[in-house]
């Protein structure tokens, strides 16, 4: 059936070699099974569904949001095969609105750069570890640089994480902390803001901390919900937008400037990173100002798996 299903059956005249062991695509190919049917569904619910009324013996890749529902079913289990993963692709109409404006495209590549994050958080991964799956909310702009954007996505975020009651603990991956306050009101689990989360990390290894911000418009809003201003040596922007923080030309050398005017002129003796898209960037920049440089998502996420391995 061209397009729906494929079926192999084993050649009983085949023989695999003698010797080795079998390793990806070297050393004797050993058959396991007689017949394989391989079923195309393109909707992944209703190969989960399949899955779990045994109609379907395998689902390749089951989505994240739908495992809460497998787990419920004895009979089932879900395991990861390859931990490489799958390399995805993105592309846009470019010849339909809004993506046939070529400033929106620049703005897309930006706020889907999620490398950074990636190395942000691939130390706090590990075996038998939970899982971290990275989310955009899709009512939010690609950045949060004024407060009309903070307020934009205070109740979608809410009722993103009211509708996810499957979720052990949450953590809003933006310095603002936007709606961090209203969305702990709509769960059980815990909300970590990493701007907050950032503090107190940077709290527990220097009296005074300094803030690298991406513009200073953005200082007051910051200002504004640190409650540690007797610990704030002092914030300093860039004046960079989001995207070009998160891997625009010269935004390391930029942060190196401002956090040593953080270190030498302000007594700061730890800098947080004040945006989640200068995480790639924390390593080089630490071993460059000499003290610590917290990466606030790192830190919130942390203490969210911390958090959940005591409860």
């Amino acid at each position: 059936m061209p397009g729906a299903r494929n079926v192999y059956e084993k050649f009983a005249g085949y023989k695999p070699r003698e010797g080795g062991a079998p390793d990806w695509t070297s050393g004797p190919k050993i058959v396991h099974f007689d017949r394989v049917e391989w079923t195309t569904m393109p909707d992944a619910a209703t190969g989960t569904a399949a899955v779990r009324a045994s109609e379907q013996d395998w689902q390749e890749a089951m989505p994240h949001d739908l495992m809460p529902v497998v787990a419920t079913n004895k009979a089932t289990r879900t395991a990861v095969l390859d931990p490489l993963g799958f390399t995805c692709q993105m592309r846009v109409n470019h010849l339909q609105p809004p993506f046939d404006n070529p400033a929106i495209r620049r703005a897309l590549l930006g706020a889907i750069d999620q490398e950074g994050l990636r190395q942000a958080l691939a130390p706090l991964a590990f075996t038998e570890g939970p899982e971290i799956v990275c989310e955009t909310l899709r009512e939010g702009p690609a950045g949060i640089e004024t407060q009309e954007h903070v307020e934009s996505v205070t109740l979608p975020l809410r009722r993103r994480i009211e509708a996810a009651n499957d979720v052990d603990a949450f953590v809003i991956a933006c310095y603002s902390d936007p709606g961090l306050h209203v969305a702990r009101e709509g769960t059980a689990s815990p909300v970590f803001g990493i701007a907050e989360c950032g503090v107190l990390t940077a709290l527990t290894w220097a009296d005074r901390f300094g803030v690298i911000a991406i513009r200073s418009g953005w200082i007051p809003r910051h200002l504004r919900q640190m409650g540690q201003m007797d610990r704030l040596a002092g914030e300093r922007p860039l004046e960079m937008s989001v995207a070009e923080s998160a891997s625009g030309e010269g935004t390391l050398q930029r942060m190196i400037a401002v956090g040593r005017e953080l270190r030498d002129e302000d007594g700061a003796g730890v800098t947080i990173k004040g945006c989640a898209g200068m995480a790639r960037h924390r390593r080089l920049l630490e071993d460059a100002l000499g003290i610590p440089v917290i990466d606030p998502t790192q830190a919130a996420v942390a203490m969210a798996i911390g958090t959940g391995m005591v409860r």
